[in-house]
């Protein structure tokens, strides 16, 4: 008995009803979706713009009180006792480590689950997509030009795909943005890109 899988791979997006730029400006000129901001300043005498991303993960909600709980337990169990008796117990504290690293390393997700945003900032053919809490996060720069082709996937794994004519590899960005949000950056990307 053989098994079929099904992953929810992501859809390019298809606008067979009218042309892509009567869609953009279309878009373009309705409102900015909820938890995007979209911000155009002159910088010298370069124009930049910069979208940025911000949504609350409701996983958060367990999230939050299943690390206090484990992360409490485990801690309290392994380094507060130690610390309240005025003992050292160097086996208890190395079996700890992991739930130290695991507890610190859901304080993170935690963070970005709250405070995490993605800002994908562009100007003069030069781009930066940043993903992260404050300054600690991942940027990953990119080039674009009139030749650039973007294409635009929906669905909960959507992004967009930027690729440069001539150039190996593709850059995928806006992984977090939600799907009008995402559509809404493609629009103003496609009107970077003519620029």
């Amino acid at each position: 008995m053989s098994h079929q899988h099904v992953y929810d791979e992501p859809e390019p997006q298809e606008r067979a009803d009218c042309e892509e730029g009567e869609y953009d400006a279309a878009i373009l000129a309705g409102p900015v979706p909820s938890r995007l901001k979209c911000e155009t300043v002159i910088d010298g005498l370069n124009p930049v713009t910069t979208l940025s991303f911000h949504r609350i993960n409701p996983a958060v909600v367990m999230l939050i009180p299943f690390t206090c709980f484990w992360s409490g337990g485990s801690m309290y169990m392994i380094y507060v006792r130690q610390f309240m008796e005025h003992k050292f117990d160097l086996t208890g504290s190395l079996f700890g480590l992991p739930f130290l690293i695991g507890t610190i390393a859901l304080l993170c997700i935690i963070a970005f689950m709250l405070f995490g945003k993605e800002v994908v900032t562009l100007s003069r053919g030069q781009g930066k997509d940043f993903t992260g809490v404050g300054p600690f996060g991942r940027t990953k720069r990119f080039t674009y030009d009139r030749n650039t082709r973007l294409t635009l996937y929906e669905g909960r794994a959507g992004l967009i795909e930027l690729k440069n004519p001539g150039k190996v590899g593709t850059t995928r960005i806006c992984r977090n943005f939600d799907e009008d949000a995402r559509e809404y950056a493609a629009a103003v990307l496609r009107r970077e890109f003519a620029r």
